[in-house]
């Protein structure tokens, strides 16, 4: 018998938050008025498939969809969007995963989670580099923690994994490269994407990163799409 989690308040009422500051944001860092070529268009194309296609059930993981608001994506007319909130059905804190993919890297902004989440009553606690290990390769991520107080005075504590998929598959969590990639206009055009995967800091950053490696390497279909994995890699 499969047993219903009801997610963290914090990861309920968190998660919108991260898609309504995030979205609204990209939209100045990737305005839709660049011209692609064909062969961009049909790796925009197969990555919004990618992300269509990502089952609710992943491994041991089950997901709901969480909602972005219409007037976000209005504004972002975004390439892809995957926002949800996934539960381990044997048990334990729930994870929120959020990849924006967009079609221009031009004109990046400083929009990501240092910025936008202090903006909406969130504190910066810490920040360091770390990795995360895909079929033994290591994917640089930013670790940024964040405290709230309640009204009432409870203070929620996350923690977010952030990093810049490049068109090249390559990740960066700094945002200098998207600066410098948005220098080179032939390549600016030719989609890239933000992923963040927010937990809850009851549970340790080993177990943080252990199972946002799990999770992700349940979704090969998508990091194909993106390029992560290339040819040659093995799904198994």
């Amino acid at each position: 018998m499969i047993r219903r989690l009801v997610a963290p308040k914090f990861l309920r009422y968190t998660a919108p938050l991260m898609t309504a500051g995030l979205l609204p944001a990209l939209a100045i860092m990737f305005p839709n008025s660049t011209r692609v070529d064909s062969a961009t268009l049909i790796k925009l194309e197969a990555v919004r498939q990618a992300v269509m296609a990502v089952p609710y059930r992943v491994g041991r993981w089950t997901s709901i969809k969480i909602d972005i608001p219409v007037a976000a994506i209005e504004l972002l007319h975004p390439n892809a969007i995957l926002s949800r909130r996934f539960e381990p059905i044997d048990g334990g804190p729930s994870i929120t995963l959020l990849l924006v993919h967009c079609t221009d890297a031009r004109d990046m902004g400083g929009h990501y989670p240092p910025k936008c989440y202090p903006s909406a009553g969130w504190k910066l606690v810490s920040s360091r580099r770390d990795s995360l290990t895909l079929k033994d390769k290591d994917l640089p991520v930013a670790v940024y923690t964040f405290s709230r107080f309640s009204e009432i005075g409870i203070e929620n504590r996350i923690r977010i994994l952030n990093t810049f998929v490049l068109p090249d598959g390559s990740l960066t969590p700094e945002l200098d490269d998207i600066s410098k990639l948005a220098d080179r206009v032939n390549v600016a055009s030719l989609g890239v994407a933000q992923l963040q995967i927010v937990s809850s800091l009851t549970v340790s950053d080993e177990t943080a990163l252990s199972e946002a490696n799990e999770l992700l390497e349940a979704l090969p279909g998508l990091l194909r799409a993106l390029d992560v994995w290339k040819e040659g890699d093995d799904d198994a």
